[in-house]
């Protein structure tokens, strides 16, 4: 019945040129299939069955990630890596490199300097989604690219969180500034050199001199 319903579901996509459209219907046609993905992720649990190539369970993955809905891919995502599940045959990159790539790119659009700032929970669900799909893929063999281009959008995501207290937004530069080296070193291209630079400077900064004594001060006017 899955299959049916999913070849259906491909017909009417296949039938709409527009991106946006077609992410707009796969979010209204996704709910059809919780039941099935909860069904097989709680039997995998339960009963430690193996996992075998699935693919209403990898379509599902892919468009949760397609709509942006990155927490409900994850389950997804892990379970596919779990049991060494592919992509459907027209992919032409590995699933660990495709969930990978997908995330980063679009956290890396979020968070550019022309987009509006996104909302501090907002980004903060974002590391949490960023930093699981790096443990995640910690093992697997993907492109030096796509892997610079997740520690790149994990510093931009750890700049932008947070309060602004010196000290929190230093902690926030040093973690950031670790990123985005690991980044050049992986891709010299990733286009980090400017970022490398500013937050080397202003992690190198001497701290502010202390306000003077004001008792000292009114001593020394006495005198």
């Amino acid at each position: 019945r899955m299959q049916v319903q999913l070849l259906h579901d491909r017909q009417r996509l296949k039938q709409i040129q527009s991106r946006t459209a077609k992410i707009e219907l796969k979010r209204e046609l996704l709910p059809a299939y919780d039941a099935w993905i909860e069904g097989v992720l709680e039997a995998s649990k339960a009963t430690g069955v193996t996992g075998v190539q699935d693919e209403v369970l990898i379509t599902v993955m892919i468009w949760r990630i397609d709509v942006g809905d990155y927490a409900a891919a994850m389950p997804l995502i892990a379970y596919a890596l779990r049991w060494g599940l592919v992509l459907p045959g027209h992919f032409k990159r590995t699933l660990a490199t495709f969930a990978v790539e997908e995330i980063a790119d679009a956290a890396l659009q979020l968070l550019a300097p022309t987009a509006e700032k996104p909302a501090e929970d907002q980004v903060k669900a974002l590391i949490e989604v960023l930093a699981e799909i790096e443990d995640l893929t910690a093992d697997s063999d993907m492109p030096d690219e796509v892997r610079a281009s997740l520690h790149k959008a994990i510093g931009m995501a750890i700049l932008a969180g947070g309060e602004e207290e010196a000290q929190d937004r230093r902690l926030r530069e040093a973690q950031t500034l670790k990123r985005y080296q690991r980044a050049l070193e992986l891709d010299p291209r990733v286009g980090l050199k400017t970022d490398v630079t500013r937050l080397m400077r202003s992690l190198n900064k001497e701290p502010p001199p202390a306000p003077a004594d004001a008792s000292a001060d009114a001593a020394a006017a006495e005198g």
